[in-house]
């Protein structure tokens, strides 16, 4: 099985980093000393799949303009650090292809998977979220590529979370264990209360899909009461055409980056990977936790003052 194509849907407006996103895209965002979508790109490119459908927005020329080609053989750089970075970004062209799908219409991530229809074909292929990065030994669509080929079917990556949480994702409803990390799926529940979630396996934003899966989101194009596509309700619907859909809890770190907060946490943590700046943000980190930091109060400013 051949699966060469990953579509990444970066048409969303980012309204919880407002006002930044204004005039940045939220996935050009830093994450630690890279854009977000970077992060994507490069697992894609470890997965050995080469081929990336960048689905954007009238307002993201950013995305494609970071990543055409650009001469940087001339610049001076001070550190080892950088020429390790140019270097590898160098990489990026000859390993990846991206093309750019503009979605006009906010009609949701199955519309942006949709319109990559006319590039898919028949085969398997890849969705990866780019609000949500996974720090994984092997990159987390390897894993779902591995269980498709094996099982020859779609796969989505799950996650085990606390069941607080479970009103905050999309909740996997298990119709069998196939193995101890993996299990046939009977539905998924987007946002459900803790008191009737069907498990506590949470998607994280990697799916491998059969091509069945481009039918289906058509029929939700064209019936949907909602006025967007789902792409969970379409699976669902491919599910009940006798395609049969695993879940597979991947191995990995898993950093949502839809907060403010969580792009932070994200950004630490990568941080402290890093040879480089790890001792230095150990230090800051320990020095911002031995601070006092004094309390405000007005009241008293004005009595110094005085």
């Amino acid at each position: 099985m051949e699966i060469r194509k990953t579509i990444i849907p970066a048409a969303s407006f980012g309204t919880r980093f407002l006002p930044i996103t204004r005039v940045i895209p939220q996935e050009m965002l830093p994450l630690f000393n890279k854009p977000a979508i970077h992060h994507i790109v490069e697992e894609a490119i470890a997965a050995h799949v080469p081929h990336c459908f960048i689905v954007t927005n009238a307002s993201k020329h950013a995305i494609a303009d970071y990543f055409d080609s650009v001469e940087l053989s001339g610049v001076s750089v001070s550190s080892q650090h950088e020429k390790d970075f140019i270097a590898a970004s160098k990489l990026l062209e000859p390993r990846c292809s991206c093309v750019y799908l503009r979605q006009t219409d906010a009609l949701g991530v199955g519309h942006a998977v949709l319109l990559a229809k006319q590039c898919l074909g028949k085969e398997y292929f890849c969705i990866a979220l780019p609000d949500e990065i996974i720090d994984a030994k092997e990159p987390v669509l390897s894993q779902l590529m591995r269980v498709a080929r094996q099982e020859k079917t779609s796969v989505i990556a799950v996650q085990e979370i606390p069941l607080s949480s479970v009103s905050e994702h999309s909740i996997i409803d298990v119709k069998k264990a196939i193995a101890h990390n993996l299990f046939q799926i009977n539905g998924i529940v987007d946002r459900p209360d803790p008191r009737n979630a069907p498990s506590n396996l949470a998607i994280v934003g990697r799916y491998v899909v059969s091509s069945k899966l481009i039918s289906a989101l058509e029929y939700s194009y064209t019936f949907s009461e909602k006025g967007e596509v789902s792409l969970h309700d379409s699976i669902i619907r491919m599910m009940h055409n006798n395609e049969r859909v695993f879940a597979y809890k991947i191995q990995g770190t898993r950093y949502s980056l839809n907060t403010p907060l969580g792009l932070l946490r994200a950004t630490i943590a990568l941080a402290l990977k890093d040879p480089v700046y790890a001792p230095h943000v150990r230090g800051l980190l320990k020095e911002l936790e031995q601070t006092k930091v004094p309390v405000f109060n007005p009241a008293r400013m004005v009595e110094e003052l005085l």
